[in-house]
């Protein structure tokens, strides 16, 4: 991973073959591999991974999210892009994520409730 600033752009997959998928498609779309990651565990009960995500610099929200969706099975897919919410990068990964599956973490409520009504 370089020393710039990168944003990660995740979605959670039910069937792993979805999220293969998706990956196949984001190097398609000019993603580098060291841009994409998936995690999740083959075989037995998953460790406790919130801490790992916290880790990772996701909002607790999401973190306590995706630890609950992988303790259940899923797979995460995670795809590093500029920080820009108007990153075309940014954009087409949270199109293929969404295209093959991929359900896109909730938002923050620290970012609905700082908006005014």
């Amino acid at each position: 991973m370089s020393n710039s600033i990168i944003s990660l752009v995740t979605g959670v997959f039910c069937e792993p073959f979805s999220a293969a998928d998706a990956i196949r498609r984001l190097t398609e779309s000019g993603f580098a591999d060291h841009e994409i990651d998936l995690l999740g565990v083959l075989s037995g009960r998953p460790p406790n991974l919130i801490w790992f995500l916290l880790d990772l610099g996701l909002p607790d929200e999401h973190a306590e999210y995706f630890n609950a969706c992988l303790s259940e099975g899923a797979v995460l897919v995670m795809v590093q892009t500029p920080p820009s919410r108007t990153s075309k990068k940014r954009k087409i990964a949270l199109e293929v994520l969404k295209q093959h599956g991929g359900i896109l973490p909730p938002e923050p409520a620290s970012a609905w409730r700082s908006r005014p009504s």
